[in-house]
C-alpha cells in the first residue's frame, strides 16, 4: 500500500511539472537568423526580419518589381515577393483570385463562387506594421507529376498572399511555387511561407522616391 501511495505522489508531481513546464516555440530566432537587410524592390522598401535559413534576391528587371525567396536545403518550393504600391483594395482582391459579393465567396478566375471540392480557404494575418490576407484554393486542371497522399489528388495547391501597409501605399503580393494539393510536404511548407512572411516589416522607401499621399487598401469583409 506504501508502495502504491509513493506511486500515485512522483505521478502528481510530474504531471504538475509537466503542465507548468514552459513550451517551445518558434517564434525565437539565433542571431544568424535575424537580418537588418533593407530590400527595395520599385516603390517598395522593407525587411525580412527573419529568413529562416533562406534567401531572397531582388529582381529589379522585370515589368512588375520584386523578388524571390528561397528555403535552405532540398526544398522544391520557392515564392515571389513582388511590389504593388499603391493599388486598390478591388486590385488586392484580383492578386487574391477571390472576392465576396453578398457572403458568397467568388472565383476571379471563373466567376463562380468556389465549391467544396476547391478547398477553398482565406484568412487574416498580421504583422509589425501590415495587415494581410491569405487565400488558398486547390486547382484541378493543373496536373503534377508529384505522388500525394490521395491518389485522386494530383495537383497543385494555389496559395496567394497580400501584405498592406498600415495607413501607406507599399502592398507586397505573392504566389509560392511546388506546392501540391494534399500532401504533408505542403501544408509543412506553408507553415514555413508564413513563419517567413509573418516577420516582414515595411520601412521607409529611399529619400529619391517622392511622396505619396495614397493608401493602398485592404478588402474589408
Amino acid at each position: 500500500m506504501k508502495s502504491f501511495s509513493a506511486i500515485v505522489i512522483v505521478s502528481i508531481m510530474v504531471a504538475n511539472y509537466a503542465f507548468a513546464a514552459p513550451v517551445a516555440t518558434n517564434s525565437s530566432t539565433s542571431a544568424e537568423e535575424k537580418t537588418n537587410t533593407v530590400y527595395t524592390p520599385g516603390k517598395c522598401s522593407f525587411k525580412i526580419n527573419n529568413l529562416m535559413g533562406g534567401a531572397f534576391s531582388v529582381d529589379n528587371t522585370s515589368h512588375i518589381k520584386g523578388g524571390v525567396y528561397t528555403p535552405a536545403g532540398t526544398e522544391e518550393w520557392s515564392f515571389p515577393i513582388r511590389c504593388y504600391a499603391g493599388i486598390s483594395a478591388a486590385e488586392v482582391d484580383e492578386q487574391l483570385d477571390s472576392r465576396k459579393v453578398n457572403g458568397q465567396w467568388i472565383s476571379n478566375l471563373t466567376n463562380e463562387p468556389f465549391i467544396s471540392k476547391d478547398h477553398f480557404e482565406t484568412y487574416s494575418l498580421n504583422g509589425v506594421n501590415w495587415i494581410g490576407r491569405i487565400s488558398a484554393y486547390d486547382d484541378p486542371n493543373s496536373d503534377t507529376n508529384a505522388v500525394s497522399e490521395d491518389a485522386n489528388e494530383s495537383h497543385l495547391r494555389t496559395f496567394l498572399f497580400c501584405l498592406v501597409e498600415t495607413n501607406g501605399p507599399q502592398v507586397l503580393c505573392g504566389q509560392p511555387q511546388g506546392l501540391t494539393a494534399g500532401t504533408i510536404n505542403t501544408d509543412q511548407s506553408i507553415k514555413k511561407i508564413l513563419s517567413v512572411l509573418r516577420t516582414i516589416e515595411f520601412v521607409e522607401p529611399p529619400a529619391k522616391e517622392p511622396a505619396r499621399a495614397q493608401s493602398a487598401a485592404l478588402p474589408s469583409y
